[in-house]
């Protein structure tokens, strides 16, 4: 049995009209300007139904039926095979949608923007769905689960769906450790692999709770982590390695700034060798401060439990120093990027989120993660009684991202944008906790944005990151959690 979509692209509408369809979506054109509903895009499946017992020599049999709206089931009643056959219908049905629904707007990045997106590995990973069986388990592992759950938990799909989500990520799981085990060397199906795996733990978790269990993320995070060390930097210079690579060091900073522990990707190595066949842009020069900052506050909790005084003064003295470097570097990037001026971005978290956008927010938010972690502990080893300059406030920028980050989570930003979204609202959940006395009002407005119903899965990934004792919103726990991380008094 077989299930290919029907060959015409037209709207539903026009297809039973027999009338040329524009293509233009929501709805097209035709139904627009005559005033009827137009019936959609979701393609037929035709069924070639046949076996190796009954047909005839170069014969088939046709049955045509159309999938369903998500909730409900097909009808046709005959005998077990097309129960079977219903789950592929699904299958395929909401594989090809899985992009559509990750992507801003539900369309592919155009070529001007790809470099200003953190989106390469989702290329590679269409690339090699039809190659790699890792992949592709690891793929529908997620689309399954995001058809049945959504982005707020309420995706309309059959809840067989979730179930055999759950299985391919199994299937997943062990396919991985096959290909590891026969070839120690990592390539890179792995690490797309382990990425779809750290993707369904962040959304999804391998078991249905009120909040995220983060073990399993933090765990596919040292995998991939692993995989990408054991390339070595020269390995990650060219191609659909150098793109994964660019990718990573962003994805992979949150469980580093977690555990206040330098990156393995930060060091000079990791800053040349993989740009020696491909320039730097804008994203890859900020990046590069970005990635410093976990070992910064590595540096920073040495210094603050060290019990030898003089020890003590000589390494803030030499935190102060790579601080002051690494703002000067900010400063450098931020006076390229507002060469034609400073960017109004007081209106942007209401704007459409349109791709260029999503592209703003997400860049300027990344920056603005940098500011949050460089002059939090800029200000924590001076001391209180030093005058340090007003940009060096942190309310500052996390007001900023509080502006901003509703756009990334619009539903036309899609599942990337609350991907983009949880590495600036986890800094800024932790320091706003961790600096309450210092910076006002901001808990009552984080607690806002956190509580839209858009930002469920964000929520309930926070909180499973030790945010909170109990699976609930406890601010005092929280707040204890969030000083105990930053080191504040």
């Amino acid at each position: 049995m077989v299930g290919v979509p029907s060959r015409s692209k037209a709207c539903s509408t026009c297809k039973r009209r027999r009338k040329g369809c524009d293509l233009v979506r929501p709805a097209c054109s035709q139904c627009r300007a005559l005033g009827i509903d137009c019936g959609g895009y979701d393609r037929d499946l035709i069924f070639v139904v046949s076996t190796l017992d009954d047909r005839p020599a170069g014969r088939s049999y046709r049955v045509e039926c159309n999938v369903p709206p998500p909730g409900q089931e097909l009808t046709i009643q005959t005998g077990p095979q097309l129960a079977s056959l219903t789950r592929a219908a699904y299958e395929s049905h909401y594989a090809g949608r899985f992009w559509e629904a990750y992507m801003p707007r539900g369309r592919p990045i155009p070529p001007e923007l790809v470099t200003s997106y953190i989106c390469n590995w989702t290329i590679v990973a269409q690339r090699l769905y039809d190659v790699d069986e890792t992949v592709r388990f690891a793929f529908l592992a997620n689309c399954l689960c995001h058809a049945t759950r959504g982005l707020d938990g309420e995706g309309g799909g059959a809840p067989w769906m979730e179930v055999e989500g759950r299985c391919m990520y199994g299937r997943a799981l062990a396919s991985l450790k096959r290909s590891l085990s026969r070839n120690p060397e990592s390539n890179v199906a792995a690490v797309i692999a382990a990425k779809l795996l750290s993707t369904f733990e962040m959304f999804f978790g391998t078991e249905k709770k009120a909040f995220l269990d983060s073990r399993g993320w933090e765990q596919h995070n040292a995998g991939e982590t692993a995989l990408l060390v054991s390339r070595g930097p020269s390995g990650c210079s060219r191609g659909s390695d150098h793109a994964i690579f660019i990718d990573d060091r962003v994805d992979l900073l949150l469980s580093a700034i977690k555990a206040r522990k330098k990156s393995p990707l930060s060091t000079d190595e990791w800053k040349t060798k993989p740009w020696s066949e491909t320039p730097r842009n804008l994203k890859d020069i900020l990046v590069d401060v970005l990635i410093h900052m976990p070992g910064l506050l590595e540096e920073f909790d040495r210094m603050r439990l060290g019990q030898d005084e003089n020890k003590k003064t000589r390494r803030r003295q030499r935190l102060l120093t790579r601080c002051n470097i690494y703002q000067r570097d900010l400063q450098e990037w931020k006076s390229i990027v507002c060469a034609a001026g400073e960017m109004d971005v007081s209106c942007l978290g209401r704007a459409e989120a349109t791709q260029e956008n999503v592209a703003i927010v997400q860049g300027l938010a990344l920056y603005w993660t940098t500011c949050i972690l460089l002059y939090t502990t800029q200000r924590l080893a001076s001391g209180p009684e030093a005058l340090l300059p007003a940009h060096t406030d942190p309310g500052i920028y996390i007001r900023k991202i509080l502006d901003t980050v509703p756009l990334l989570l619009s539903p036309k930003a899609g599942l990337y944008g609350q991907h983009a979204a949880i590495l600036p609202l986890a800094v800024a959940v932790q320091y706003t906790l961790a600096l309450e006395s210092s910076i006002g009002d901001l808990q009552e407005r984080l607690m806002a944005v956190l509580e839209q119903p858009s930002c469920a899965l964000i929520r309930s990934f926070l909180v499973g990151n030790g945010m909170s004792s109990s699976e609930n919103w406890d601010l005092e726990a929280m707040r204890d959690r969030a000083r105990e991380w930053a080191g504040t008094p």
